[in-house]
């Protein structure tokens, strides 16, 4: 838009006045994440984008749960599986769960990253049951910008605070489904395939 207005001087001054004003707590944050993993469960573009938000927060990103992906967005100027992975790399346990959250729970334990994030207030819930702090973040727009990055990342810090409550939550928490399925031993990929 800058070089379609003949404004790049202007935005430019703006940007580096942004990366100044949100540089030392940008580094403070990094710092605190580093070593902290991430396992993110929404749809297909926002779950790219969050992806590469929590890149830039410093985090890894050990897994991503789609709802769905819609191959009518990977065209050559709307392909955010591609920028996704362009910008933070290969994203390890990447799947498309398509109503199949029995899996996601084993995923999860499996992987046992430091937090969750998802879409939809509901699935906070699958967090707290397996003692993985959850935040749901639900507006799209509300982590973009140097701002929402800033926001977003103090959130996450303020729950990782509190993961002795959510230890405490799954060690009272059941789930609906038998002693063999919950057992690591049993493939969540066991059900797919022709019948």
């Amino acid at each position: 838009m800058a070089a379609f207005t003949g404004k790049q001087s202007i935005v430019e001054a703006a940007i580096r006045k942004e990366h100044d004003r949100i540089g030392e707590e940008l580094k403070r944050l990094r710092e605190f994440f580093k070593g902290k993993k991430v396992y993110i469960f929404s749809g297909a573009s926002y779950a790219h984008n969050m992806a590469s938000v929590c890149h830039d927060l410093g985090l890894e990103v050990i897994g991503i749960t789609t709802y769905h992906h819609d191959q009518n967005y990977d065209t050559k100027e709307i392909n955010t599986v591609k920028f996704m992975t362009e910008t933070i790399g290969n994203v390890p346990n990447y799947t498309i769960c398509n109503k199949q959250p029995y899996q996601v729970i084993k995923f999860l334990a499996k992987l046992d990253p430091d937090f969750l994030i998802v879409r939809h207030q509901a699935l906070t819930v699958l967090g707290y049951k397996l003692g993985i702090p959850s935040i749901m973040e639900g507006d799209s727009n509300k982590c973009v910008g140097y701002n929402g990055i800033i926001e977003l990342g103090q959130r996450i810090q303020k729950i990782l605070k509190t993961k002795k409550l959510y230890k405490n939550i799954a060690s009272h928490a059941e789930f609906p489904y038998t002693d063999w399925w919950l057992d690591e031993k049993t493939d969540a990929f066991h059900f797919v395939g022709g019948l």
